[in-house]
């Protein structure tokens, strides 16, 4: 088994050969699932804070539990870092939880709270629960997330002497070179022992702030100096960066006081202790169950004002963490990131069920030396079409007369299918759910290369009934295709040798917003061009939510109303809809100008208007509409990907502009005469220079 990687600044394509190995293990030992955010964020160098969850299952009742969390969250995210908290749920450690995993989390009875002793029989057990400091930075350590913020660690517990209670956070602190921040020990333990074991642990301790001294969790002061202090998220994340420079594996602590206006008084505090103590000894409660009921006790001594001062502590160590990982980040911006044994994988593993005890490996069955063209990405739907007659509605095909008609289709799958019709050779990468109609969609069309389809398990494949009016223009459509949320990073990365040897990559706006944005950087060092289709007004501005425009977005073909989101996207001139034909044009070229700065070729489609055709240093291009009599025109749902497949046949076969222009509006008056949006009518005839 591999026991380390290294990330590195090298470029891109090495990056993913590593990635292939981790993908390889990773089949063999999943007790690990990466939420997609916080891998991103791990593969981009993005500060990310880690948190433990027995906060939420065992240090707070329900809904304060769940309303904390959130919050720690929040903070984390307000200070540019990702929060990624840590729980074990039916048998496997997850790295990041979504609002709905937490809310679960917090609401459920009866769950472990799980230490670095108990993650074996958990895992083993497929149980849940709550992980603690000392599960949580082994975790973290794991995923190669540096920072991590609790509200208080574990320690030396009072009375030791006979009991020999020792929390195995401080055992952990010392082997796992993780930076905890917290606000010091709870004043339950015994601080003095505590910091003389951490000493002898080698672990660094620092006070952060003013003061040196060693805060006890529900006040700012302990009677007890810390060894270090520092005063700025800065200076902490020069000690972190320091320690990782010399190869130390001890861990640090960051010891941040409770916010004064939340500080508890410290003899009412220790005498609550001490009633609790009492009761705790009386009912004969110990080990780990001690902490939660002498948290409890105390906060019911304090009536809730201790309940109060640890949700505030912990939103403030989730703001001063979150800074520290950013700090501590750009330092690390130009260095390798080592992830030790990388065993986990992301939510949606690249190995997916499509049926109970079977697997679907993308990337095992293709055909060795097989060389892709071009590759497209994106949806593949189940079209049902509908076009209203007068006042009835009948479908709008001789041979189907009374039935709904059925054909596959989507963006991305149209200009696949397009481009397969006019001789070329793409590799079309989409997911379909694990049902029958996913079935049929792989078995539909034999020509249809089909290695990347994947099927994921217990989703529906995506479906949309569109309705047309009498003339086959489009009235309204809904669909279901929440199925395309699995085109994710983790399911592309085995393509990526494909993609590297294609000369052009093309994708719509199906995709989750994060795989947009991967393909955009992944194939910028791959110095391959993306084609990117907007799909409808709010994905045609997904390229553009970054601060800058992606390098490699080499074309894009919008329509009227797409640019115009567009446009208003980057707060340039919005095009004048009200004028027709060539003053449209020109008013769609001059609102391009600017935008020709970042986009070297644009696209812009006029419905019965026409084509503009932008491509910078050049004139912009005028190209009329196909010449359809509108009583013909069947549908007009394909016409626009047909335009997209073949302007994109006449890139590969490196036609002029006009040539390829010329390809575009007849593949997409053949699509308009015809029901399906890719009509048996497109050959490669069609794509012969002219």
């Amino acid at each position: 088994m591999v026991s380390k990687i290294v990330i590195s600044t090298k470029p891109v394509l090495s990056v993913f050969r590593h990635l292939k190995i981790t993908i390889k293990h990773s089949r063999r030992f999943s007790s690990f699932v990466v939420d997609d955010n916080v891998a991103k964020a791990l593969e981009n160098r993005q500060p990310v804070v880690a948190l433990e969850s027995t906060i939420i299952t065992h240090g707070m009742p329900f809904p304060i539990n769940i309303e904390t969390a959130k919050l720690v969250e929040e903070n984390v995210r307000l200070q540019g870092a990702i929060p990624a908290t840590i729980a074990v749920l039916n048998g496997k450690i997850h790295i990041g939880l979504s609002d709905e995993k937490l809310s679960d989390l917090a609401a459920a009875s009866d769950l472990v709270k799980v230490s670095r002793r108990d993650l074996p029989y958990v895992l083993g057990k497929g149980l849940s629960g709550g992980t603690t400091v000392s599960a949580t930075m082994l975790i973290a350590k794991r995923a190669g997330i540096p920072v991590f913020v609790t509200g208080g660690i574990g320690g030396v517990h009072r009375g030791v002497n006979s009991s020999f209670d020792i929390s195995a956070d401080l055992t952990e602190l010392g082997r796992t070179s993780i930076t905890v921040i917290c606000s010091g020990v709870k004043s339950i333990l015994d601080i003095d022992k505590t910091l003389e074991y951490l000493e002898t642990e080698g672990v660094c301790v620092v006070a952060f702030g003013d003061s040196k001294e060693f805060p006890a969790f529900f006040t700012s002061t302990s009677g007890f100096m810390a060894p270090a202090s520092v005063s700025s998220p800065s200076e902490a994340a020069n000690i972190i960066f320091s320690r990782d420079q010399i190869g130390l594996e001890n861990g640090i602590l960051i010891a941040v006081p409770i916010p004064v206006e939340f500080e508890a008084n410290k003899e009412q505090i220790n005498e609550a202790i001490q009633k609790a103590l009492v009761k705790a000894e009386s009912m004969g409660i110990k080990g780990k169950n001690i902490t939660p009921f002498l948290l409890e006790e105390v906060n019911e001594i304090t009536k809730g004002k201790s309940l109060q001062a640890n949700v505030a502590l912990i939103k403030k160590n989730a703001r001063i963490g979150a800074q520290i990982a950013v700090e501590l980040s750009k330092r690390k911006g130009n260095k390798e990131r080592i992830v030790e044994d990388p065993i986990f994988v992301r939510m949606n593993d690249p190995t997916i069920r499509s049926t109970e005890g079977s697997e679907k490996k993308p990337s095992a069955e293709r055909p060795i030396g097989k060389h892709w063209e071009v590759v497209v990405m994106g949806g593949s739907i189940v079209d049902f079409i509908v076009t209203v007659l007068e006042d009835e509605i009948k479908m709008n095909a001789t041979t189907h007369r009374g039935k709904i008609h059925r054909s596959f289709g989507g963006v991305a799958r149209n200009i696949s299918d397009c481009l397969t019709r006019l001789g070329h050779r793409p590799l079309f990468l989409s997911t379909v759910g694990d049902d029958s109609l996913g079935g049929e969609l792989i078995r539909h069309n034999p020509d249809m290369v089909k290695e990347g389809f994947l099927p994921i398990h217990g989703k529906p494949t995506a479906t949309y009934c569109v309705i047309l009016d009498k003339n086959g223009n489009f009235a309204f459509g809904i669909g279901d295709m929440s199925v395309h949320q699995d085109i994710s990073i983790q399911n592309v990365k085995p393509f990526m040798d494909d993609i590297s040897k294609s000369k052009l990559f093309v994708m719509d706006g199906n995709a989750p917003r994060e795989t947009i944005e991967y393909m955009f950087d992944a194939c910028k060092d791959l110095n391959i061009p993306v084609w990117y289709e907007t799909t409808d007004v709010k994905k045609s501005i997904r390229p553009f939510l970054r601060n800058h425009v992606p390098s490699s977005l080499r074309y894009i073909s919008p329509n009227i109303i797409e640019l115009d989101a567009i446009l208003e996207n980057l707060k340039l001139r919005k095009v004048d809809t009200r004028l027709c034909g060539k003053d449209l044009f020109e008013s769609v070229s001059e609102c391009c100008k600017e935008m020709l700065d970042v986009i070297p070729n644009i696209l812009v489609t006029m419905g019965q208007h026409g084509i503009a055709a932008m491509t910078r240093g050049r004139d912009p291009i005028y190209f009329p509409p196909p010449k359809v009599d509108p009583e013909d025109i069947v549908s007009v749902s394909g016409a626009g990907d047909c335009f997209a497949a073949g302007y994109i046949s006449g890139i590969l076969q490196n036609l002029s502009t006009n040539q390829c222009l010329h390809l575009g509006t007849e593949a997409a008056k053949l699509s308009l005469l015809d029901f399906p949006a890719v009509p048996e009518s497109i050959t490669p005839n069609l794509s012969k220079p002219r």
